[in-house]
C-alpha cells in the first residue's frame, strides 16, 4: 500500500505529559496491549526535564503506531491536551493521562458500547479505579447516573451534566466530530482560564448522550487527598478536616476555582445553538450548582448516601 494512501486508524489517542518517567511505561505498554489494535498513539511532551524524552523515543521506535512530538517549550496542560487532539485523525478518539493504566479489553468495551447504542450517543466511558502507587483503593461507582440516561432534548442532557458530572467521564472515548465546533476544536474555542471540565462537557452532550459502562476497565492515578475529595463528591458525609491553617488557605483556592469554573460554564452555554431565555436558565443552573458545591465544601458535609452498589461491587 502507498504510504500516502495508508487507511485512517479508527481510533486515534492522545497522550499529553510532562516529567512522566515514573509512569508513563506502565500506561504505554496497557495502550499497545490492547486487544482492538486499529489505533494510532500521539504523544506530546510537554518540553518535558526527566527522562520521559528517551523513554518515548524508545517506544516510538518499537511501535509504528506511536507519533512523538516533543514541544520547545512549554505551553500549559490545556494546550497539550488540545495539541493531541488537533494532531488526531481517527473515527474515534480518547485522551490518556500518562500516569493512568487501562485494561486489554478497554478500547473493545468502548467500541462495544457504542455498537449496541443508537446514534445518539456520542461518548462511552467505564467506571474507574483509582490507584495511588499503583495500588488500589476502595473501589466506589462515579458514573451510575450515566448507565442508562437517554435524552432527546439537548437543554435536559446539559441539564444534566451539570447535576451529575464527574472529572474522570474526560477519559472517555468520543466520536471525534463532537469535539470541533466550527472546524475548531472546544479547547481552542473556549479559551478556558480553569481547569475544570464542565465547559468540555457541556459541549459534548450538548451534541448527543453519553453512556458510562458500569465494569472497570480503567486505573486512575492519583494523590491520596484527590481520592478522598472524589469518594466523598460521591458518598457523601464528612470531609475530612485538615486543620485551621489548610482550612483557610484553601478558602481562597476554592472561591478562585469555582469563580473561574463558572466563567468557563457562562462561555460553554454562551455558544450553544438555543434561545437566549434557555441558555439562560442553564446559566442560573450552573450557578446554583457551583454555589451548592462551594458551601458544601465550606460546611466539610453532605447528606450522606443510604448505600451504595459499588460497595459491594468487586473492582
Amino acid at each position: 500500500m502507498n504510504e500516502n494512501h495508508k487507511r485512517m486508524p479508527k481510533v486515534s489517542i492522545g497522550m499529553p505529559v510532562y516529567n512522566g518517567a515514573a509512569y508513563i511505561c506502565k500506561a504505554l505498554d496497557s495502550l499497545l496491549a490492547q486487544s482492538f489494535d486499529d489505533f494510532d498513539l500521539i504523544i506530546s511532551d510537554n518540553a518535558s526535564t526527566d527522562e520521559t524524552q528517551a523513554i518515548c523515543q524508545a517506544y516510538a521506535k518499537k511501535d509504528a503506531r506511536i507519533r512523538y512530538v516533543r514541544q520547545e517549550k512549554n505551553m500549559g496542560p490545556i494546550g497539550n491536551f488540545d495539541f493531541v487532539l488537533n494532531q488526531s485523525q481517527g473515527e474515534y478518539f480518547m485522551w490518556a493521562a500518562h500516569d493512568d493504566v487501562w485494561d486489554r479489553g478497554f478500547l473493545d468495551a468502548m467500541m462495544h458500547g457504542f455498537a449496541i447504542s443508537d446514534d445518539s450517543v456520542v461518548a462511552v466511558g467505564c467506571e474507574a479505579q483509582y490507584t495511588i502507587g499503583t495500588n488500589k483503593q476502595p473501589f466506589f461507582r462515579e458514573g451510575a447516573a450515566f448507565y442508562n440516561m437517554q435524552l432527546d432534548s439537548a437543554i435536559q442532557r446539559v441539564s444534566y451534566v451539570l447535576r451529575y458530572s464527574y472529572g474522570n467521564m474526560f477519559y472517555s472515548l468520543f466520536k471525534r466530530q463532537v469535539l470541533f465546533l466550527g472546524g475548531v476544536s472546544v479547547l481552542s474555542r473556549f479559551s478556558q482560564i480553569s481547569l475544570n471540565e464542565m465547559p468540555f462537557f457541556v459541549a459534548v452532550i450538548f451534541q448527543g448522550n453519553w453512556k458510562i459502562i458500569p465494569d472497570v476497565y480503567f486505573y486512575k492515578e492519583t494523590s491520596l487527598p484527590t481520592y478522598v475529595q472524589a469518594r466523598w463528591e460521591m458518598l457523601g458525609g464528612w470531609l475530612p478536616f485538615g486543620g485551621i491553617r489548610q482550612f483557610a488557605s484553601g478558602i481562597f483556592y476554592s472561591v478562585k476555582y469555582h469563580i473561574l469554573t463558572l466563567i468557563d460554564v457562562f462561555r460553554a452555554i454562551g455558544l450553544l445553538d438555543e434561545p437566549l431565555p434557555a441558555r439562560i436558565k442553564l446559566c442560573l443552573l450552573s450557578a446554583y450548582c457551583l454555589l451548592k458545591h462551594f458551601i458544601l465544601w465550606l460546611l466539610h458535609y453532605k447528606k450522606k448516601r443510604v448505600s451504595d452498589v459499588g460497595e459491594q461491587y468487586n473492582a
